[in-house]
């Protein structure tokens, strides 16, 4: 394969941040309202990745986190895609999970900054899928990003990939980070020919977290990817999604920008632990 270099420069954009804007807000205004369904409000319970990842994490509390996430499901009858939580806590949650068909999902690779040796970063997502974990939330180095090294966040990425090929891969562009249109275009770009399942917006440790703007341009980013090579890629929004609301905007712009199709867990997640809660009391 050509370098990742080169690939970039066959993708040709000219971001214009006021007119992104613009055409998200007419986004909005046309089907904001008629978006605001209960069928939407199941899709984006049934595409939850319900998180927990906080510093006073124990096995105990964890457990209990994912014991009461499997009684209100068994009360309401629904069921969220996948629960999403640090390496060390995967093994409690897929023994608590037991037969459940719920994603056991690990953030890994040194999150949330990716700045440890690539040998750290690889061990750590070995030990997350020996553990249990049946997907991984993998951070690319924005410092490499920053500095226009997009072959080293590529072959990093392609590693890891290797090491994880049993499992599904989100790669996390940290967007409020980056903020320029062209970084997170050229990241996306980069980590899909990483052989990444999905593009995540945020981690949710950073003071921006995820956009409408940073959605628009992943989704410009996976569209034009697949109109290269055929692939679909899937695209998860994370950081600061607390409301009903906010996960309706983000369906908008999904579904303006790549279809229906995309709103299954296979192919679109959100990433919060306090919207459950919301999108229940407004089914």
């Amino acid at each position: 394969m050509a370098s990742i270099d080169t690939i970039l420069k066959t993708y040709q954009n000219n971001f214009d941040s006021n007119k992104i804007n613009a055409e998200i807000q007419n986004i909005f205004t046309l089907r904001y309202k008629s978006e605001y369904t209960t069928e939407n409000i199941k899709i984006c319970l049934s595409c939850l990745d319900y998180t927990k990842l906080t510093s006073s994490d124990t096995d105990l509390n964890v457990s209990k986190f994912v014991n009461n996430l499997l009684t209100i499901q068994a009360q309401k009858d629904f069921q969220v895609a996948g629960v999403c939580v640090y390496p060390n806590f995967i093994n409690i949650v897929n023994k608590t999970l037991g037969s459940s068909n719920i994603k056991r999902v690990s953030v890994c690779g040194n999150f949330p900054s990716s700045q440890t040796f690539s040998e750290v970063k690889h061990l750590e997502c070995q030990m997350a899928i020996k553990n249990g974990a049946t997907e991984i939330d993998v951070v690319v180095n924005i410092g490499d990003i920053f500095e226009g090294n997009y072959q080293k966040v590529y072959n990093d990425l392609k590693e890891i990939r290797r090491i994880s090929k049993s499992v599904k891969m989100k790669v996390i562009l940290e967007t409020g980070e980056l903020q320029d249109p062209q970084l997170i275009f050229n990241t996306a770009i980069t980590t899909m020919y990483a052989r990444a399942d999905f593009i995540k917006t945020s981690t949710g440790k950073s003071q921006i977290s995820a956009t409408p703007e940073a959605a628009y341009i992943m989704c410009q980013a996976i569209k034009e990817y697949q109109n290269k090579t055929g692939k679909k890629i899937g695209i998860k929004i994370a950081g600061g999604i607390s409301s009903t609301e906010d996960a309706i905007r983000y369906i908008c712009i999904i579904k303006y920008m790549l279809g229906s199709s995309w709103l299954t867990p296979s192919l679109f997640r959100i990433g919060s632990s306090s919207l459950l809660g919301k999108l229940l009391k407004d089914l």
